[in-house]
């Protein structure tokens, strides 16, 4: 039997809140292939008009006290085959913990929507193998890289 790529997102969000234990309902919210968020950072995320909404999640990361809530977006083909996977995540500490702060860094930075996002690209599991360091089609990833960049910055939209 051969599971749907969309079935198989949309499963795997609701396994995910299965075993979230208390999680709560998410704060943002959507309206078609946009996402509104009034707070961290009061935003509205616009996807493309081809992405359709999934899910979303929301659970608390208790090794980091991190409240975090994710919605998924895919674009598919007439045969449900997911093309592409927009994932839309926001975190933050929990009130009751202040004294922590997020440390991320990063030496290299993209700009989307006039906002300043920090970029980590890295290639895993054996499928990727040519692509990465020493693979013989590395040469190849920093095109491919400037690609998917271009393309966030052409199809998502920041207000």
């Amino acid at each position: 039997m051969r599971v749907s790529p969309i079935v198989a997102v949309a499963g795997a969000l609701a396994l995910m809140s299965a075993h979230a234990g208390a999680a709560r309902a998410p704060e943002r919210t959507i309206r078609g292939h946009t996402v509104g968020s009034t707070h961290d950072p009061a935003v509205l995320i616009e996807l493309p008009a081809s992405a359709t909404y999934v899910g979303a999640d929301r659970w608390l990361l208790r090794k980091y006290a991190d409240d975090i809530e994710l919605h998924a977006f895919v674009d598919a083909d007439r045969a449900r085959q997911v093309r592409r996977l927009y994932w839309v995540q926001f975190e933050a500490y929990l009130p009751s913990r202040p004294e922590l702060k997020h440390r991320y860094t990063s030496r290299r930075h993209v700009t989307l929507g006039g906002m300043d996002f920090f970029l980590d690209t890295w290639l895993e599991h054996d499928s990727a193998d040519d692509l990465a360091k020493g693979g013989r089609a590395h040469e190849q990833w920093p095109g491919i890289e400037a690609a998917v960049i271009a393309r966030a910055q052409r199809s998502i939209k920041f207000r």
